[in-house]
């Protein structure tokens, strides 16, 4: 049923494409985290469900074009850095 096929998707790190290159997707802890951390911010990146959607691509970029940085709209560590430093 569907609880099985959810708990599938959380063992299961689906690689994402980026630039022609192939790279893990980033972990559900890190992605609750940057979500969190857009919301209080001011940005809407959807639930806070440690899934990387669109909703939270398009909040991360919108926070990058904010702080002068390239809008890449990766969910990494360095965009959780850019987080924390924006929200002192």
């Amino acid at each position: 049923g569907i609880s099985g096929y959810v708990q599938e998707m959380e063992r299961t790190a689906l690689p994402r494409l980026t630039g022609g290159t192939t790279t893990p997707a980033p972990g559900r802890e890190l992605v609750r985290n940057i979500q969190q951390g857009l919301i209080d911010l001011g940005y809407d990146p959807g639930p806070v469900d440690g899934l990387y959607g669109n909703k939270t691509r398009l909040a991360i970029q919108s926070l990058q074009r904010d702080a002068g940085v390239q809008p890449d709209g990766e969910a990494s560590q360095k965009t959780l850095e850019l987080i924390q430093k924006r929200r002192k």
